[in-house]
């Protein structure tokens, strides 16, 4: 099968979730089964190893340029078997959507309407207040490396804004270094 041939199918099964009679904690596992597939396919030929679903995706978002919000997505599905979380339909179909739309971005497909259907006409969207306070512990994807601060993605990211984490910090992180060797070929 082509690329296309893939992300058509691909989309297919994504419908065929959706229009699945379960509840909607069982259609999000069945998503987050077809993503790992997915994130399994697209990495199976790396020379990296991923500690975990996290970095997995952060790298096959960096490396085809496509949109973070499928992290909400995988946090989501998380919470739903570790908390017994139960998300709302309008979190469903947003999920839903950056599902059809991280699959139409890599294999580079048209989403049919039969799938833009269950789109919500506004994102649903977790306000979370971002403060300037230091935090203890972070799991964070390093962007951009510039001399006195990291540009990081993170895992609680659903807005797509990076952050910026000063280092050489004077009574914080002075011994901070970075050694490019270690990132060089």
């Amino acid at each position: 099968m082509n690329r296309e041939e893939i992300g058509n199918q691909l989309l297919n099964e994504v419908l065929q979730i959706q229009l699945a009679n379960k509840p909607i904690n069982s259609k999000y596992l069945d998503l987050k089964r077809l993503v790992e597939n997915i994130a399994f396919e697209l990495t199976k030929n790396e020379a990296l190893q991923f500690s975990n679903f996290f970095s997995k995706l952060s790298f096959i978002c960096n490396q085809y340029q496509v949109s973070t919000k499928i992290h909400s997505f995988r946090k989501t599905a998380q919470r739903i078997l570790s908390e017994k979380y139960e998300p709302t339909e309008h979190e469903y179909f947003t999920h839903y959507k950056y599902i059809a739309d991280f699959i139409s971005s890599i294999y580079e497909v048209m989403i049919p309407a039969e799938i833009i259907y269950y789109f919500p006409e506004k994102e649903f969207y977790t306000n979370k207040i971002l403060t300037r306070n230091r935090v203890k512990k972070l799991r964070v994807q390093v962007i951009e490396i510039k001399r006195d601060c990291l540009i990081c993605d993170h895992e609680d990211n659903e807005t797509e804004e990076n952050i910026t984490v000063q280092i050489d910090e004077d009574g914080v992180n002075e011994n901070f270094t970075i050694k490019f060797s270690q990132f060089d070929d």
